[in-house]
C-alpha cells in the first residue's frame, strides 16, 4: 500500500501533549496527620490536636496554630510532643498569607529530636529536605543540594514511606531539568525501584515518573508500555483495601494521548477515551476525549478518502 499523503499531526503541542507527572508529595500533610493520628486518638486523649487537625484541613490555620500550641502544652510522651512540633511546623510551611520559613525550619527540627527514633522524625526531615524545592518559584533548585538532602533522608530512614516519597521528588527533580545526565539517572534509578519497592505505597507514582522519564527519552513503546502496567497496577489495588483508591480518569488519558501520537495505536487511544467517558462521565477531561476521538475518526476518514481516489 502507497504511504498516504495525510500525515497525522499531533494536536495540541502544549500541556496536553506534555505529560507532566501527576505526583503530589503526599505530606501536603492534612491527609497523612489524618491517617496517621486518627488511631491514635483514643490512646492520646489529646481532643486540641483532633480539633487543630480539623482547622487544619479546613485552611483555618490561625485556629489550628493555637489548638495545636494547646495540644504541645498537653503532651504526655516523646510521640505526642514530636506530633505537636510537626503539625506546628506544618501551619508556619503552609498557611497563606503569613508563610513562616524560619519558624516552619526550627519547629520541623525539634520535631526531629524530640523523638528522633518515632514516626515523625522521617517526615519532619523530609519536609526539611523539600524546603528548597517548596521555597523556589522562579528557578530550580540546587539538583546536588537536593541529591544530598533527599539522600540522607533514604539512608536515615529505608524502607520508610517518607524515603520512598523522597527517592520520587528527587526523581522528579532529575526529570525537570530536561538534560541528559539527570534524566537517565532518573530513569535508571526509577526502573530499579519499582521492581524493588513492589509494597510502596507510592508504585503509582513511580511508574508515573517512570513513563514520563520515557516520554522525555523519547522511548515512545516503553513509555506506552508503563502506562499500560500503571494501569493494571491501578486495577490490582482495587482488590486491596489497604491501599488508598485513585482515580484513574487522567492515567486513561495519558495512556490514550501516549498510544495516539507517540506510536499510532488508534485502537489503544480509542479503548481508553472511551473508557474516561463511560467511567467519568463529569471528569473535565472528557471534552477532549471527545476531540480526540473526532480527530482520528477524522483522519482516518480522510486516508480512506486517499486511497478510494488513488
Amino acid at each position: 500500500m502507497k504511504k498516504s499523503r495525510t500525515s497525522w499531526k499531533k494536536p495540541f503541542t502544549g500541556a496536553f501533549a506534555t505529560f507532566t507527572p501527576a505526583f503530589t508529595p503526599c505530606h501536603i500533610v492534612a491527609l497523612l496527620l489524618a491517617a496517621t493520628c486518627a488511631g491514635r486518638a483514643a490512646e492520646t486523649g489529646d481532643a486540641e490536636f483532633q480539633t487543630g487537625l480539623a482547622h487544619f484541613i479546613a485552611g483555618e490555620f490561625e485556629e489550628a496554630e493555637a489548638r495545636f500550641e494547646e495540644s504541645g502544652k498537653l503532651a504526655e510522651n516523646a510521640v505526642e510532643r514530636a506530633r505537636g512540633l510537626y503539625a506546628l511546623a506544618e501551619v508556619y510551611n503552609y498557611k497563606t498569607p503569613g508563610r513562616d520559613e524560619a519558624k516552619a525550619v526550627a519547629l520541623y527540627n525539634k520535631a526531629v529530636e524530640a523523638d528522633p527514633g518515632g514516626e515523625w522524625a522521617p517526615w519532619a526531615a523530609l519536609a526539611l529536605a523539600r524546603m528548597p524545592v517548596f521555597s523556589s518559584v522562579d528557578t530550580l533548585p540546587s539538583l546536588a543540594q537536593l541529591e544530598e538532602a533527599f539522600g540522607k533522608v533514604m539512608r536515615d530512614h529505608p524502607g520508610h514511606a517518607a524515603a520512598d516519597e523522597a527517592f520520587l521528588l528527587l526523581q522528579n527533580q532529575r526529570l525537570q531539568r530536561l538534560s541528559d545526565g539527570p534524566l537517565d539517572r532518573a530513569v535508571e534509578a526509577l526502573e530499579k525501584w519499582v521492581e524493588e519497592r513492589k509494597e510502596s505505597a507510592y508504585l503509582v507514582q513511580g511508574y508515573n515518573l517512570l513513563a514520563h522519564g520515557y516520554f522525555l527519552q523519547q522511548k515512545h513503546q516503553r513509555h506506552v508500555d508503563t502506562r499500560r502496567a500503571l494501569l493494571e497496577l491501578l486495577n490490582q489495588q482495587k482488590r486491596d483495601n489497604r491501599v488508598p483508591q485513585t482515580d484513574p480518569a487522567t492515567y486513561y488519558f495519558q495512556l490514550a494521548m501516549a498510544a495516539q501520537n507517540d506510536v499510532g495505536d488508534f485502537e489503544l487511544a480509542r479503548k481508553y477515551y472511551k473508557l474516561l467517558i463511560e467511567e467519568s462521565p463529569a471528569h473535565q477531561l472528557v471534552f477532549w476525549a471527545e476531540k480526540h476521538l473526532e480527530m482520528m475518526d477524522a483522519f482516518e476518514a480522510e486516508v480512506k478518502n486517499e486511497k478510494e481516489a488513488e
